[in-house]
């Protein structure tokens, strides 16, 4: 198993010394990478779609999230009582297309992983202490 170690340095398994940052910033560039190339990888679909068949294969982002959300998670936008315009907003949301959605998503992920890893964690660390 891995144990933290003074410095917020944290000793693997395999006997190396890494920085709790470091793990922050690899999440970062790992969302960056993720950020762009899943939104190509969406946009030449499309683009070998419509040089195939002639028309633009439309993908909302609602594809994506009825498939990795629990069943029912849409459920509160059908009841038009209450927040009719808040539930406008988010329909219109989850109708942006998929690779803007991701690439958006993704973008927003890194920021908060990139200022996580600006954060100087051993004096964090060393006021939760006292």
């Amino acid at each position: 198993m891995s144990k933290l170690k003074k410095d917020n340095k944290k000793e693997s398994s395999f006997g190396t010394v890494v920085k709790v940052q470091e793990y922050i910033e690899g999440a970062a560039g790992f969302s960056l990478y993720i950020g762009i190339l899943f939104p190509l990888g969406i946009l030449g679909y499309q683009c070998y779609f419509w040089l195939k068949a002639g028309y633009w294969k439309s993908i909302p982002a609602t594809v994506f999230l009825y498939r990795i959300l629990p069943d029912g998670f849409f459920s509160w936008l059908a009841d038009e009582s209450s927040w009719v315009g808040f539930k406008k907003i988010i329909l219109e949301i989850l109708e942006f297309p998929l690779s803007l959605f991701l690439f958006l998503f993704f973008m927003i992920l890194m920021g908060v992983f990139f200022s996580l890893a600006e954060m100087d964690w051993s004096t964090a660390k060393d006021e939760q202490k006292q």
